[in-house]
């Protein structure tokens, strides 16, 4: 059984008719509820305790989900293909969330001091932590990232150094952020495992011009899409 998110382990037993519930242990009645139901007397213990909703730590985690749920909407096309090995029973926004572990907070925190009365807390994201995508093959090693041009970056990948197991048809997909305007883009099959340098043009809703610094979340899948690896961050300054 599961109140507020938090797991209580209830004990349930039935009995018959023929069962005296009020001759009960007394200490044994407070601690549980009976009632009937199609003909037989039901037991069941009471939760220990009992999480409140509105408590500071559900709040912050509340908090937490709802920015991530910001930029699930920017970019839940490469959220799509960066989880294919999660549960079905997960969408895709479950899986962004379980990837950067919001009951840890390990993506991002909340200021030490704010307005306690204020409906929404604002969150500080790590955003080099931010993970769009979980998978067992191996990431990307972008070992550059450089432009001259607002509108476009290049980046540079190390050679694949174990061809027979990581295989050069691995498909490349980058999510962009830009730092100065917190925009964030998708750009999709940039390239593969064997390319080793290439340009690809920003879109515009990244609104990134001269001085902007920007983040890039790298991620690989394999040619069928049926597997990815973890999201690897590198960031790139435009001159």
């Amino acid at each position: 059984m599961t109140q507020f998110g938090r797991k209580v382990i209830c004990i349930f037993a039935t009995f018959g008719n023929s069962i005296a519930l009020p001759n009960l242990n007394k200490t044994l009645q407070k601690s549980m509820v009976t009632y009937q139901l199609n003909g037989q007397n039901i037991v069941r213990t009471k939760a220990e305790t009992i999480n409140d909703a509105n408590s500071l730590a559900q709040r912050k985690v509340r908090a937490i989900n709802y920015a991530l749920q910001n930029i699930y909407k920017q970019v839940g096309d490469a959220i799509a293909v960066g989880f294919p090995q999660r549960d079905r029973v997960h969408s895709t926004l479950n899986a962004i969330q379980a990837a950067n572990k919001i009951g840890d907070h390990s993506c991002a925190d909340i200021p030490a001091t704010f307005n306690y009365a204020e409906s929404h807390i604002h969150v500080n994201f790590n955003y080099a932590a931010l993970q769009f995508s979980k998978g067992t093959l191996a990431m990307p090693e972008i070992t550059g990232i450089s432009s001259t041009n607002p509108s476009v970056i290049t980046y540079t990948q190390a050679p694949n150094s174990n061809p027979m197991i990581n295989l050069g048809s691995d498909k490349l997909h980058f999510v962009i952020h830009n730092l100065t305007t917190n925009k964030f883009a998708t750009v999709l099959n940039v390239g593969t495992r064997n390319t080793n340098t290439d340009s690809v043009t920003l879109p515009s809703i990244l609104e990134t011009v001269s001085g902007n610094v920007i983040n890039v979340y790298a991620f690989f899948t394999s040619s069928d899409n049926r597997k990815a690896s973890n999201t690897v961050v590198r960031q790139g300054n435009f001159v």
